[in-house]
């Protein structure tokens, strides 16, 4: 035992360095600026949103044009226009340069003859100048604000037209005979809500795993490989395997350390992620006060993270695994950087595959090969724990304990034999 603990604090001394404790610390602050940096773009766009301001040349001077005023003027959804009206000329390019220099981005012009084209039954336009001063998100939402501008004074104008040749009817009921309620059933219960929110926070619960897992996996997986490279470039390899130490000691206790600093970097990309992704997200009761996830029951409580911690150390230890198993045929530590592209490969198929679509989508060859691929296991635990299906991630831990324990079997034979200071993969051909 204090032969394993030996080889562990020197895996762990070996790999926490300097560069790493910088590179997890800048991580960090890197996702915490950033996402202090975009929430306040993404809550200065809400702000600009909500109230904004809007130039206006109305060329009819009609009380239809004076009502689009009256309609500009009121709040709709929490939205409110203040008018700027241009009186100081009638040249629609004149006008474009006033708005510009109030630092106004749109402009509406009610061209003459606007009300009697209304009344004659006719379509009128209404002509919108967005101004560009760049391409910044504030920029391009003010200039999205015409739409619901455009939206606004049809729906007014058309409910008043209608109020007028049927004043005893509800004309909304005439406009839209049907009303849609939505309702979401998860796990047997039934919720009022609308279903595409409902998948958009599933997605923004489970899409931490994923990306924080791949990373982890690349990561440990090439300080891994390197480490193992190192050692056989330097003979300390050979150094320790003349010691009186087992062989599967020295396994255990690499990949030990290996695991523990991979576990130290899950817990801080996920804080990392988490802010960043917190910090774009527009707060859940802003969007939908009476919809939560916790409604239907799609919160993780302490045994299911629990779970899922297991299920994510035990892929770290197979990537790791894999990791020594590939180190062993590694030259040198250039060559290393070169050997971890099948892990990178592995991880990789996963994250892409099961983040746009759910596995019970795909066919049965996909199905399959996720299936294989070891590092499935923990993105489809995360899904199933959080619809309180245990079996599937009990599944896949025992799956990725049974290729664990098939690939160290297969680093004991290795190490056992000399093929440890031997083996390498050549691509040269043999004279």
């Amino acid at each position: 035992m204090s032969n394993f603990f030996s080889i562990f604090k020197k895996e762990i001394k070996e790999t926490i360095n300097v560069q790493l404790i910088f590179s997890l610390v800048f991580t960090v602050l890197l996702f915490i600026w950033l996402g202090q940096m975009i929430g306040s773009q993404i809550e200065e766009a809400t702000k600009t949103m909500k109230e904004t301001s809007i130039a206006l040349l109305d060329l009819d001077q009609t009380p239809t044009s004076n009502k689009i005023k009256s309609i500009l003027s009121e709040t709709d959804g929490g939205i409110s226009f203040g008018i700027d009206e241009i009186t100081e000329t009638k040249e629609k390019t004149e006008a474009v340069k006033i708005a510009k220099e109030k630092n106004l981005t749109n402009l509406l012009l009610i061209p003459s003859g606007f009300e009697k084209k209304l009344q004659s039954g006719e379509k009128a336009e209404i002509e919108v100048y967005s101004i560009f001063k760049g391409f910044s998100l504030g920029a391009t939402t003010s200039s999205g604000q015409i739409e619901s501008i455009v939206q606004a004074l049809n729906n007014s104008l058309r409910d008043t037209y209608f109020q007028e040749i049927l004043p005893d009817k509800n004309i909304d009921n005439i406009l839209n005979p049907i009303e849609i309620k939505n309702s979401v059933v998860v796990n047997d219960k039934i919720q009022e809500g609308d279903p595409a929110m409902v998948a958009n926070l599933i997605s923004s619960q489970n899409i931490f795993i994923p990306m924080i897992l791949m990373l982890v996996i690349v990561y440990c997986g090439t300080i891994m490989i390197t480490s193992m490279a190192t050692e056989k470039e330097n003979k300390t390899l050979e150094t320790l395997l003349t010691m009186p130490i087992k062989r599967e000691t020295i396994i255990i206790g690499k990949m030990a350390g290996a695991a523990v600093v991979g576990l130290l970097m899950a817990v801080v990309y996920m804080f990392g992620f988490n802010y960043y992704f917190n910090s774009m997200t527009v707060p859940q009761e802003e969007i939908n006060k009476s919809l939560s996830l916790a409604d239907f029951g799609l919160v993780m409580g302490p045994l299911e993270y629990i779970i899922l911690g297991i299920s994510i150390f035990c892929a770290i230890l197979v990537a790791l695994a894999l990791s020594m198993l590939l180190g062993v045929f590694s030259e040198s530590t250039k060559s290393a950087n070169t050997m971890i592209m099948p892990i990178v490969i592995l991880a990789m198929i996963p994250f892409f595959l099961l983040m746009f679509q759910d596995i019970g989508e795909m066919s049965s060859a996909v199905r399959i090969i996720l299936y294989i691929i070891p590092f499935s296991h923990p993105i489809l635990a995360s899904r199933a724990l959080l619809f309180g299906e245990y079996q599937t991630a009990i599944l896949g831990i025992l799956y990725l304990l049974v290729v664990l324990g098939i690939i160290i079997s297969i680093l004991l034979k290795i190490f056992n034999t000399d093929k440890i200071l031997t083996a390498k993969f050549s691509f040269k051909k043999k004279k």
